[in-house]
């Protein structure tokens, strides 16, 4: 279409080179701004908000998808039925995520905080609730302790007149544990306890991460890092619910709030619940069981 009516104009003698065409969009709302820059050599570029976060930082964030995928994993470990007998939120976590998932998730969480750090507002502030400094050098003390009970559970074996163990086809003494492998990766935390920021402490927890010695999948996972994911799957879950499924909270199991009123008991509720989010994780339950909601039944109406 473009190029007919450039032809049309050319084959009347009308100059079409300083002008330029363009298609906006099927659908576009009254109202929408598009802004429009010429670069140097005459070419013009269509910039919008869209296309400048593109350009900034790799992708759009969209808060709704965000929370539609914490909501469906959360009730998909809620509902979780193992084929050993054991069901829940525990369970699925146990069964289907080692050790060094709490790294993984820290690290996903403070990349996004550190981005969210230097753009600031509501939404920084909500997210940095659960997995603070405090979390993070938590979790870190917790592998070291593991690590080190993990390695003094190894067989021991007497050789040159020393206890030692085999690790990576070498005998290494007993003795030597915390020298070696203990030490090294508390001086690690050290660093994590110095971050002055976000992004600093997700640097010093990479580092950590690359340092980790592999254990056993069924590794215990650390408690307070536990209370923090719950706390943030429970915040994320409740506000979709609120939000976009018709759930709402129920004072004293009978007075019904309205919607803007459920989301300012949650605000409070997550203020109340700061660094236990295992609180916040049975308070959703409990939003969950006034109300009746049925997630698999919810998505079968929303997408029958």
């Amino acid at each position: 279409m473009q190029n007919n009516r450039k032809n049309t104009l050319a084959a009347n003698n009308i100059d079409t080179t300083k002008f330029f065409s363009m298609t906006l969009p099927d659908g576009l709302k009254p109202g929408s701004k598009i802004t429009l820059t010429i670069s140097e050599d005459g070419t013009p570029v269509f910039v919008d908000d869209v296309e400048k976060k593109i350009m900034e930082n790799g992708y759009v964030p969209n808060k709704r998808l965000f929370r539609r995928w914490v909501m469906a994993q959360m009730f998909r470990m809620l509902n979780y039925k193992g084929r050993d007998g054991k069901e829940g939120y525990d369970a699925y976590l146990n069964h289907f995520h080692d050790y060094k998932y709490q790294f993984e998730v820290m690290i996903d969480e403070l990349h996004a905080l550190a981005r969210m750090e230097r753009e600031g507002g509501q939404d920084f502030e909500i997210r940095k609730s659960f997995f603070t400094k405090q979390v993070v050098v938590a979790t870190c003390n917790h592998y070291c302790k593991q690590l080190e009970t993990f390695l003094r559970s190894k067989p021991f074996v007497w050789r040159a007149n020393v206890f030692c163990f085999k690790y990576h086809n070498r005998y290494i003494p007993v003795r030597d544990i915390n020298v070696l492998f203990i030490a090294p990766m508390r001086a690690l935390v050290k660093r994590v306890e110095l971050a002055r920021n976000y992004a600093e402490m997700e640097r010093e927890l990479k580092l950590f991460f690359s340092n980790m010695i592999k254990l056993p999948y069924d590794t215990p996972k650390c408690s307070e890092w536990k209370s923090a994911f719950k706390g943030t799957g429970a915040y994320y879950t409740l506000q979709n619910l609120i939000r976009f499924h018709g759930v709402r909270i129920y004072i004293s199991g009978c007075y019904r709030l309205s919607m803007d009123e459920s989301e300012m008991y949650l605000e409070r509720k997550r203020k109340e619940t700061l660094g236990a989010g295992y609180k916040l994780f049975a308070f959703m339950k409990e939003v969950i069981d006034d109300n009746g909601f049925d997630f698999n039944k919810r998505m079968r109406e929303l997408y029958r």
